[in-house]
């Protein structure tokens, strides 16, 4: 492809990220569904097993192009009455900073490489098998809490991973 790829190195911002690449972010949501937390998210979340969460599943847009697919998983609590209205077309922290207050001090990801398979394939609009990025993303807020756990899938072909290392241990 001959479009620029994103470089999520200097800012966690989606939205200003592709516009800076002069592209126009869009986010769907697919669903939005109150569920209770199982063992696994109880652990990603540091929340009780049966905690009430949002389940919510978006894809996320440039120029109409979709690069990411994710499963976000909120703890009901800490945002009341949350709507798909709410999330629609805007970024999570900024809704919970404007809405919420809860404000995002840290984010931490894990990414590997895997294989687009089945809906994300479809959601993606590429091949089955076609080359991607998972990540695990979780968000903590100024007060320590988990506010967010990520579960994602990204174009390969649109996202580049800048690491900067100012200090080495030999």
């Amino acid at each position: 492809m001959n479009r620029p790829a994103l470089d999520f190195n200097n800012t966690y911002s989606f939205a200003k990220q592709v516009q800076h690449e002069d592209a126009v972010p869009h986010v769907q949501v697919i669903y939005f569904h109150h569920i209770l937390a199982n063992r696994s998210l109880a652990r990603q979340l540091a929340v009780e097993i049966g905690t009430p969460l949002y389940k919510i599943k978006r894809i996320r847009y440039a120029n109409n192009c979709p690069l990411i697919v994710e499963r976000n998983f909120l703890i009901s609590e800490l945002l009341p009455d949350l709507t798909s209205a709410l999330i629609h077309d805007v970024s999570l922290y900024h809704m919970m900073q404007a809405h919420y207050g809860i404000h995002i001090a840290n984010v931490d990801e894990k990414l590997s490489a895997c294989l687009v398979r089945d809906d994300n394939a479809h959601d993606l609009k590429v091949n089955n098998h076609t080359a991607a990025l998972r990540f695990l993303r979780t968000a903590t807020d100024t007060q320590g809490r988990i506010v967010e756990f990520t579960n994602g899938i990204a174009r390969a072909d649109r996202f580049v991973l800048n690491i900067h290392h100012s200090k080495y241990d030999y």
